[in-house]
């Protein structure tokens, strides 16, 4: 069996298992939290839903001869349109839109001098494009699982105090993209 066997038998023993109804309805408003991000979901229709989202990360490091510093913040949307639906079990289609603003900083000292730092800003935004699946545990819960393409521009900066040079450069990546959450509803 190849690896995407397990999980295609997975998705199809959710869809077709019988379980009491528990789908979403017009106007329930949710939390989300998993991995990249959180976030809100709104169900707009029974067919349509909207989902926001942000992500951060902040970290440090610290050696005897540096020390290390970054941090990053993300702002994202994505609309839902749910296709297939069977009891708890829902298919979707979710473009999206995201930007994020990530800073990092390195100092060092040297034993031998030259000591310096290096501050690097980057700016991007992703459009992507993904296939998903919500499972409702009940009326208050629910599980989605999704993956995707991805299209990614953006620019960074340079501005290093060991050369004494400032320089940019700009990006444009295509890769693929997943995410995993659970929804608590209200």
């Amino acid at each position: 069996m190849s690896k995407t066997g397990p999980f295609t038998l997975v998705v199809a023993a959710l869809l077709l298992s019988p379980v009491a109804a528990a789908a979403q309805e017009k106007g329930q408003v949710g939390v989300f939290m998993g991995y990249p991000s959180l976030g809100l979901v709104w169900q707009a229709t029974e067919r349509i839903g909207v989902r926001p989202e942000i992500g951060f990360s902040s970290g440090s490091g610290e050696t005897e001869l540096s020390e290390s510093s970054s941090s990053s913040v993300s702002l994202g949307a994505s609309i839902l349109f749910y296709a297939a639906k069977r009891e708890n079990a829902a298919l979707y289609f979710a473009p999206r839109y995201a930007y994020s603003h990530s800073t990092s900083e390195f100092e060092s000292t040297s034993p031998f001098g030259g000591d310096g730092a290096l501050k690097i800003k980057s700016n991007s935004s992703q459009l992507s494009g993904s296939v998903g699946a919500q499972y409702w545990l009940g009326k208050r819960f629910s599980l989605f699982g999704e993956a995707g393409i991805q299209y990614t521009w953006g620019n960074t900066d340079n501005d290093s105090a060991f050369s004494g040079l400032t320089s940019g450069s700009d990006s444009h990546v295509f890769g693929t993209r997943s995410s995993v959450a659970v929804i608590w509803y209200f």
